[in-house]
């Protein structure tokens, strides 16, 4: 299974553009960094598909920034 397909490859290039910033492929997640160099915040952005129900579209999702941690479950587009 591809981290990276044609349902999702055009989100992901239009949040790179919107960020100016690239996502990192591993092999089981999306990664995307975000940093203001001006107020030294930091977001960290990961996405994993949730292959354990073989639904391609589902995906959990964590984010964390300076202070605090988010993790969303079955997230659907």
């Amino acid at each position: 299974m591809s981290i990276i397909n044609d349902k999702n490859k055009d989100i992901i290039s239009g949040i790179e553009k919107l960020f100016d910033t690239s996502f990192r492929i591993t092999d089981n997640s999306i990664i995307l960094d975000i940093r203001n160099e001006v107020t030294h915040y930091k977001i960290h952005l990961e996405m994993f598909p949730d292959d354990v129900k073989g639904d391609e579209e589902n995906y959990l999702v964590s984010v964390y920034t300076n202070n605090c941690h988010l993790q969303l479950q079955n997230c659907k587009r």
